[in-house]
């Protein structure tokens, strides 16, 4: 069960990125954190400046913090 709770989370947040929208998705892994994996669209567009590295920091910290209080 927590994994299925973070997982909803982790996909509300994503949602909360008005960035991330267009690209989400369209990862090679379909259950991609957006962290360092390769293939991810979410940290490409930081390769490609559509998103700042501090805004995705920001959502990893979010989703870290999520995880922490759900007990995952």
């Amino acid at each position: 069960m927590g994994s299925r709770v973070a997982s909803r989370v982790r996909q509300k947040l994503e949602r909360a990125f008005p960035k991330f929208l267009s690209h989400l998705g369209k990862c090679k892994f379909y259950n991609c954190r957006h962290h360092s994996r390769p293939n991810c669209t979410i940290t490409a567009t930081i390769k490609i400046s559509e998103t700042s590295t501090m805004r995705h920091d920001l959502f990893k910290q979010l989703v870290h913090e999520a995880a922490q209080t759900i007990g995952y």
